[in-house]
């Protein structure tokens, strides 16, 4: 048997766990990548959902602002355009309104007051 046989296999098996460990390493770093690769990709897509929520935001503030305009503003605007509509017999008006629902009634007419008769002699 050699003399350096057990000194031999030592060196070989540091040779074989110094390789493992390089293949290790790679793959390792392989892995990190394409971790990263993918925490950039959640990133941007955080990134996009944030700017879609604040466009959301933006909207939902215009809704609300237009919803209080409707409820504040809208009738007395669809009344007074029930009042041009009599004023000014306005047929084409008047269809607008019907097909929103709104029916322009003119005012009932004031009776006219009947002259008081004389009694005759």
């Amino acid at each position: 048997m050699p003399k350096n046989l057990p000194a031999n296999i030592v060196a070989l098996a540091a040779v074989g766990l110094a390789l493992w460990i390089f293949i290790s390493t790679v793959g390792n770093s392989r892995i990190q990548q394409g971790i990263q690769a993918q925490q950039d990709q959640i990133l941007a897509l955080q990134s996009e959902i944030q700017t879609l929520q604040q466009q959301l935001q933006s909207q939902q503030q215009q809704i609300e602002t237009a919803s209080q305009l409707n409820t504040q503003i809208g009738p007395s605007i669809l009344n007074e355009l029930a009042s041009l509509q009599i004023k000014n017999n306005n047929i084409a008006l008047s269809v607008f309104l019907q097909k929103h629902g709104i029916q322009a009634n003119p005012p009932a007419p004031q009776p006219t007051p009947v002259p008081a008769t004389k009694p005759s002699r």
